[in-house]
């Protein structure tokens, strides 16, 4: 790698780390971004909401006709607090219609969009650690198990879940609660491709038919509230609770399924996390890294979104981009999860059927 040196490297390659880098390399910023995937794996959370499909246009980074390439969806079905579904539509939805996503494909977008702005981009790389160095920071990479060292002076952590690699740098993470998704992807659907959420005893599941004719169902559950036994995730176990959830059963049944390679099985944790401090002098977390949602909320995406352009208006504005000024970003995000965090209860307490742990904590967690 020839290149040593950046105003700013970010880790992750997700929404808002590829939005984050496009941004800023639009306006002339020299940007690394550091992805560890390759784009080429399934990814959760394929719903983008109207309001969050308006935002991506209005960011305007992505070519046109970038929608073509999803499911579009004017409308979804809820069986929450009843048995009987419930049809809801966007047709007075400012935003217009939502997007059943391939994710993989939308991120990849966004990153080659970074690209296409000026970023640089790795794939199949890793940011292994960050220490201050005389000249702001000093980043340990890996790609294809070679490593080498970078040097920014401001560093984003757009990484999930996994955390930051700061050195000296206090975080401290609380977890909400401890949510698994058990995932399914199946091939050869021809079924109704609508998004439907549908709760049961021990949890919710959500189901979506994906515009290249695959079916995806992922199941939402807690193995902290679940009673005895030790919990597995496996497609067995999924099988099983689906067993409760008609609607989503249903959709599996009328899957074609001509061999065990139609057949993807995944379980990733789901939980919330809120992670402080969300940014200092010369760093900051933005999307999942920062705070992580219930995947009920469909909110996941538009966080990134919002994260990226805060982060990133605040970077532009600044006359040093190793002295930004943050605040603003750090009070946006405290009321954001509080105000998710109220939300979430409120949504949860919709569902009185079960007396269960799962949704007793949901209630009051």
């Amino acid at each position: 790698m020839d290149q040593k040196t950046y105003d700013v490297v970010v880790a992750g390659g997700g929404p808002a780390g590829s939005v984050l880098a496009a941004r800023l390399a639009r306006q002339g910023r020299n940007v690394l971004l550091v992805e560890a995937s390759e784009f080429t794996r399934f990814r959760v959370g394929e719903f983008l909401a109207p309001k969050a499909r308006a935002l991506v246009n209005e960011i305007a980074i992505l070519s046109s006709g970038w929608e073509q390439r999803h499911q579009s969806i004017a409308e979804f079905v809820s069986t929450w607090g009843a048995s009987s579904p419930v049809d809801r539509n966007y047709i007075f939805d400012p935003h217009g219609h939502g997007l059943a996503l391939d994710r993989a494909l939308f991120d990849r977008d966004l990153a080659e969009a970074a690209v296409r702005h000026g970023a640089r981009l790795l794939t199949r790389a890793y940011v292994r650690a960050a220490s201050r160095s005389p000249a702001g920071w000093k980043i340990a990479v890996e790609q294809n198990k070679e490593r080498f060292e970078v040097h920014c002076k401001f560093v984003a952590v757009c990484c999930g879940r996994a955390g930051a690699p700061f050195r000296g740098v206090p975080l401290a993470r609380r977890r909400t609660n401890r949510l698994v998704c058990l995932g399914l992807r199946l091939a050869g659907y021809r079924g109704d491709v609508r998004p439907t959420t549908e709760a049961y005893p021990h949890g919710w599941v959500y189901s979506v038919g994906l515009s290249s004719g695959e079916l995806i169902v992922n199941l939402f559950t807690e193995p902290s509230t679940r009673d005895g036994g030790i919990f597995r995730p496996s497609l067995d176990l999924l099988l099983r609770e689906l067993a409760e959830c008609p609607f989503a059963a249903s959709r599996v049944a009328a899957s074609n399924i001509a061999s065990s390679s139609d057949v993807t099985f995944f379980s990733t944790d789901a939980s919330s996390i809120c992670s402080r401090p969300v940014a200092g002098q010369g760093w900051c977390l933005a999307g999942d890294a920062a705070q992580s949602l219930d995947p009920l909320s469909s909110g996941g995406i538009i966080q990134a979104l919002k994260h990226a352009i805060l982060v990133s208006d605040s970077l532009l504005r600044s006359p040093s981009v190793s002295d930004v000024d943050l605040t603003g970003y750090a009070e946006y995000l405290d009321g954001a999860y509080a105000a998710y965090e109220s939300e979430r209860r409120r949504v949860y307490q919709m569902e009185q059927r079960w007396p269960t742990p799962f949704w007793r904590s949901g209630r009051h967690g």
